[in-house]
């Protein structure tokens, strides 16, 4: 039997054109971004970091998306990016995933969470800090960024409350959780799974490259250059690849606006039902999640 052309096979009334959708995205992510600029939530004034964190994890949410539909895109025109740029696409994808994690789990208990995600820095930069030293401590080029970098950490420790015992033994600050450590209420958990299950495990194996990772990524490479599916098979995972960016960036979003109430429910709630008609994957995780979370009053 003949294969497919999995490009073709998809009826153009099935394409969704990307400015229909690129557009108001692209509107709700810089909104949301001037939402945590400007209209920061009272109650959370108090709690250090906060603020400065959720505008990080947006603005690179925001980036790692922007990067994605820069090297898939087809226009305009550049003779230097190549189709097959989409096989690149799950190491960012995998990091908005990761985004999503970070939000739902924080959110649940944003002054606990906040204090432990920079304390777990803290132990991550303090053993770096003395490897660094057990190295170079004795190179003359790297004294004064060392002597730079200590004086980084006198001031986060002083900042996060940092104790001797903790000092002498880093190890009693436990790391930020990996999203497989994560663990929450009964909905936040069940969520993680499915978070998991459907788009975390699979952009995770193409950054590790195991085999299904390698294979998703670079079997494609090793058809002729003449074999008929070839292009096709591309298309489709640049098509793919963006359609994964756009709907883990709205779901991002989602979050950020459903919990801080910045009056941009709607907005996302136009763009789920505007996805679920061409994407079975997003229509799924509207039902999943979003659909309730967005009617959600947290007053």
């Amino acid at each position: 039997m003949q294969e497919k052309d999995p490009w073709k096979s998809i009826p153009e009334e099935s394409r969704l054109d990307f400015k229909v959708v690129g557009e108001p995205l692209a509107s709700l992510a810089e909104a949301t971004v001037n939402k945590i600029d400007r209209e920061w939530p009272p109650a959370l004034q108090e709690v250090r970091g906060a603020q400065p964190l959720f505008m990080m994890l947006t603005k690179v949410a925001i980036t790692s998306y922007e990067t994605l539909k820069y090297f898939c895109a087809e226009k305009p025109d550049d003779p230097n990016r190549r189709i097959y740029f989409s096989s690149s696409a799950g190491p960012l994808l995998r990091s908005l995933a990761d985004e999503i994690y970070a939000v739902v789990y924080i959110v649940e208990d944003i002054p606990a969470r906040v204090a432990s995600y920079y304390r777990g820095g803290w132990r991550e930069s303090i053993e770096e800090d003395r490897r660094l030293r057990e190295r170079y401590g004795e190179a003359p080029d790297w004294r004064d960024w060392l002597e730079r970098n200590r004086e980084r950490l006198g001031s986060m420790q002083a900042e996060l409350k940092i104790t001797e015992a903790e000092l002498a033994k880093p190890a009693l600050v436990e790391y930020w959780p990996t999203p497989a450590q994560m663990k929450g209420s009964d909905e936040t958990n069940a969520f993680f799974r499915y978070l998991d299950a459907w788009f975390y495990r699979q952009f995770s194996q193409q950054s590790h490259l195991s085999y299904p990772g390698l294979a998703a990524r670079g079997a494609n490479f090793l058809r002729k250059p003449d074999d008929p599916v070839k292009e096709g098979i591309w298309l489709k995972a640049r098509s793919d690849a963006v359609g994964h960016g756009v709907i883990l960036l709205l779901a991002y979003l989602t979050e950020i606006n459903s919990y801080f109430e910045f009056g941009l429910r709607d907005r996302c709630a136009y763009l789920w039902g505007l996805l679920g008609e061409y994407f079975g994957v997003a229509a799924e995780l509207h039902e999943a999640r979003y659909a309730a979370l967005l009617r959600k009053d947290r007053s």
